[in-house]
């Protein structure tokens, strides 16, 4: 009987070290546990972070798409009018080359006019000038 309360007294003190050996690793265990826990919820932040920025960025992605689709409307829109415009400044250079022309043909035919105008004017000198000396000739002839 004394055998088996020694060998139950080794075996409780075996289970003691045991126990306490278990209640050890439970404790490091639990600590594990804690810090994979925090990790976990440091994650899960980082992960909702993370969408919220991208979120973010696909707001600021859709904007700028935007904003480069109204910039091509623009550009395509002052393209066509400078096509416009240069179109009317070739007409309206085209209409001034014509302009000059009918002017240059008009000062030249002012010209020739105002030639012709003083030929006329000194060919009526010269013929009033005859038409006196016929008018003295005539009276002198009576």
């Amino acid at each position: 009987l004394e055998n088996d309360v020694n060998d139950l007294g080794t075996a409780l003190e075996h289970a003691n070290a045991a126990n306490a050996e278990s209640q050890k690793n439970i404790k490091i265990i639990q600590l594990r546990l804690r810090e994979v826990q925090a990790r976990f919820e440091e994650e899960n932040r980082a992960k909702s972070i993370a969408q919220d920025n991208l979120i973010a960025a696909d707001r600021r992605c859709n904007a700028n798409q935007n904003s480069l689709e109204e910039g091509r409307t623009l550009l395509e829109q002052s393209d066509r009018n400078r096509r416009m415009i240069e179109q009317e400044l070739a007409d309206t250079n085209e209409t001034l080359s014509d302009q000059t022309c009918q002017n240059q043909a008009i000062s030249g035919t002012k010209a020739k006019c105002e030639q012709e105008i003083n030929s006329l004017g000194h060919d009526l000198d010269e013929m009033m000038g005859e038409a006196q000396m016929s008018e003295e000739k005539a009276q002198r002839a009576m």
